[in-house]
């Protein structure tokens, strides 16, 4: 599952720190680079002799140095270099709620990161209310990508018999004394949770004053302790249909919370997430629709770089659909006719020239 991939993840970025580790001072390269230390990006620009457009060395803030957001990171700029030859570009190792930070300060200039992070850095909610103090003005967007990484609260089918549960609001209704797996503190799984349970004016504390339990194990763990009888539920985050939270629910008899319409609002108002309705169907022993909340990750940009280059970028991922779906079948569910929507943040005005040509924004 998860912790095997993790583990694999992880000595290659020992490897590719070892090999960092031997140079000094990167600079960017024409062809994909990867560094656990970002530089910072170069404000200096300069025509593409080819294109004429202004041109600025750009640094990738994507995921660990082999992972999903670098490769993301890679495959767009290629594209972009076909069009724009002289552009030179380096991917640098990140993450979710660092990428914000990195890309705010200048140390890169491009970058993913999810909607409800970006929803936090403009509102001031943790961790952002002290390491990004200008709540992101620097920030600008550049499009949504439909890669939807849905909220789960799982519980056991023996509990929801026992208390008649269907959503989260019957638990907290119910005052239910379940054992529940929050999530690593302070991850995006763990965020989730809290903030569902808040939609409903519940807290850990509740949990425990009604006789329950919670813990902070990451998915794998919480996912073994669910399976073995140690735990009755788990929040978490993922996409949907994925095959571990299908073996889950092979293992062990899983009913799916679904979230009352009242708190789905409340998450996208307070917190940026998107809801869906789920099929029933689409787990096993899934019997009825779930409405789940989701997040979808979001390309940004500093916005000193320039708008005729953030126009281009934006350009050539609203037309290479086909190309992208290609590279990574995740970009089969990329609308780009919406992929403007539902951001937080400031369009970026280059990009907005992209949706307004194609005919995306009237």
């Amino acid at each position: 599952m998860k912790k095997t991939v993790a583990i694999i993840i992880s000595l290659v970025m020992l490897i590719a720190v070892a090999a960092c580790s031997q140079t000094t001072n990167p600079s960017p390269a024409s062809t994909p680079a990867s560094s656990n230390t970002p530089p910072a990006a170069a404000s200096t620009s300069a025509p593409d002799t080819e294109s004429n457009i202004t041109v600025v060395p750009m640094f990738w803030s994507g995921g660990s140095p082999t992972g999903f957001w670098s490769q993301i990171g890679t495959t767009i700029l290629e594209l972009v270099k076909e069009q724009v030859p002289h552009l030179q570009y380096t991917v640098v190792a990140g993450g979710g709620y660092a990428n914000p930070i990195a890309v705010s300060n200048g140390d890169t200039n491009i970058g993913l990161t999810f909607l409800n992070t970006l929803n936090s850095v403009l509102k001031g909610h943790s961790p952002y209310d002290k390491s990004i103090p200008d709540h992101g003005a620097k920030l600008s967007a550049i499009a949504r990508l439909d890669f939807a990484a849905a909220g789960h609260f799982a519980v056991t089918k023996a509990i929801a018999d026992k208390y008649g549960l269907k959503t989260v609001g019957d638990l907290v209704e119910k005052k239910v004394p379940i054992r529940l797996n929050a999530g690593q503190s302070g991850s995006g799984d763990e965020f989730y949770t809290t903030r569902t349970l808040e939609a409903y004016g519940c807290t850990y504390d509740d949990i425990k004053s009604w006789g329950g339990q919670v813990t902070f194990a990451d998915y794998d763990d919480a996912a073994d302790r669910y399976v073995n009888g140690q735990c009755d539920a788990i929040g978490f985050c993922e996409n949907i249909g994925l095959a571990d939270t299908v073996e889950l629910c092979s293992s062990r008899d899983t009913v799916f919370l679904s979230l009352d319409q009242d708190a789905a609002d409340y998450m996208k108002d307070t917190y940026g997430y998107l809801y869906k309705v789920v099929p029933a169907g689409t787990y096993p022993g899934q019997d009825s629709d779930v409405l789940f909340a989701y997040d979808n990750p979001v390309i940004f940009v500093n916005s000193s770089v320039p708008e005729d280059l953030v126009y281009e970028i934006t350009k050539v991922l609203l037309t290479s659909k086909d190309k992208l779906v290609m590279s990574h079948n995740d970009f089969k569910e990329f609308e780009p006719s919406e992929a403007w929507t539902d951001i937080p943040i400031e369009l970026n005005p280059g990009a907005a020239r992209a949706y307004k040509e194609l005919g995306y924004i009237k």
